[in-house]
């Protein structure tokens, strides 16, 4: 960076005024970070890494690192020891010491002296950021919030309201990593919600940067979004998914299936933006082929000991997840049957014939089971028929 006083001030106001982390304010000063050369001076923040708002924002240097195709690695370093001669500085000052005047021009002349160094008056963390740094820093009173992804029906991000409204693109980077647990690299995610064009590095990190704030701490004191070698990872973040495929599971029984289902809400993925990556990778597939064969093992549990109108109801949350899937309509006419229904069962033949857009006799165009069995329920004379 050419020319070091007028830097430094205009990033300081900067980065009170209109960024919200050091990432953002790094790429709007435009400063280049290099590999094993770009120091961290961390300023008001208490025991160094020990404090989690100052390590949020370490964090998040790193990441805008990565998303600008660099290597750097931060160093996090008391503002004492002077960098070396030819290295990038960032100074970190906290909101707590931007009052302390001569402190403060000691630390914005410390990055003066720099040719590429830069000084961030960073603003307090706000919403879960802050909750998870001033509540449990200054009293112990800290109450983790659970943030939860649901995709079993219309998307949401639970634990964190208000982060998300109207902001379809960081909502559908959150979903995406926390549908892959193992972490993503910044060119799979970005591709995966940009899969029709390039996306400029600082529209990467503004993304990464809103969504590190948005989730705020895990329970180690950690930003939930963070780096694992080339990836970018959530930890402390579960998914409505993952708690269907405990209680999905066989050994669980009809409790367990119950509660599994009771997820349900909708199609996988609903509403989200893009999400053609939900469809190429087979995760959408994926789980509505589990919430079928949970709806099924429990409605056929259900009928076997007589709670004809439990097995509807679980046909009619797998319904909601794959409304084609005409073993869950068949299944609903047998339990409309067992209800002694049956002018149900011919309701749910004419409303399958609607979905499947069958024109003329439904009978020739639905699978030959589903035929099958609506004329052995038909000709049952008022017989419960089980099949």
């Amino acid at each position: 960076m050419e020319g070091a006083e007028a830097p430094v001030a205009a990033l300081a106001a900067a980065g009170e005024e209109r960024c919200c982390t050091v990432g953002q304010a790094v790429l709007a000063a435009g400063l280049r970070l290099h590999a094993g050369r770009t120091r961290v001076v961390a300023v008001g923040f208490g025991e160094a890494a020990g404090d989690p708002e100052g390590a949020v924002h370490v964090d998040d240097l790193a990441s805008c690192a990565a998303a600008l195709g660099t290597a750097a690695a931060p160093d996090y370093d008391a503002p004492g020891r002077a960098p070396a001669e030819g290295s990038d500085i960032v100074v970190l000052v906290s909101p707590r010491s931007a009052g302390d005047t001569p402190g403060l021009d000691a630390v914005l002349g410390l990055a003066a002296r720099h040719p590429s160094g830069i000084a961030v008056l960073l603003p307090p963390c706000r919403g879960a950021c802050g909750a998870a740094t001033d509540a449990g820093r200054l009293d112990g009173s800290e109450q983790e919030v659970e943030v939860e992804v649901c995709v079993l029906g219309p998307v949401e991000v639970r634990g964190v309201e208000g982060w998300f409204a109207r902001r379809p693109k960081l909502t559908e980077l959150v979903v995406y990593l926390a549908m892959h647990p193992e972490g993503a690299t910044t060119r799979t995610w970005s591709t995966a919600l940009w899969p029709d064009r390039c996306v400029p590095p600082q529209t990467i990190a503004n993304r990464l940067s809103e969504a590190r704030r948005a989730l705020g701490f895990a329970p180690d004191g950690r930003p939930r979004l963070r780096r694992n070698g080339e990836r970018h990872q959530l930890v402390g973040v579960a998914t409505d998914w993952g708690r269907f495929g405990q209680l999905a599971a066989p050994a669980r029984g009809p409790v367990g299936w119950h509660a599994a289902l009771d997820l349900v809400r909708g199609r996988p993925f609903d509403e989200l933006q893009q999400g053609q990556w939900t469809t190429f990778e087979g995760v959408a597939v994926e789980i509505e082929r589990a919430v079928v064969e949970c709806a099924l093992r429990l409605g056929d549990h259900l009928l076997e000991v007589g709670d004809a109108d439990g097995a509807a109801w679980a046909s009619q949350k797998g319904l909601k997840s794959s409304p084609w899937d005409e073993r869950l309509h068949r299944l609903l006419m047998r339990a409309a049957d067992a209800a002694g229904n049956r002018a149900g069962v011919e309701a749910i033949l004419r409303h399958l014939a609607l979905v499947l857009e069958i024109d003329g006799d439904p009978l020739r165009g639905v699978h030959p089971e589903t035929a099958a069995l609506y004329e052995r329920l038909r000709g049952s004379d008022g017989a419960r028929a089980h099949v």
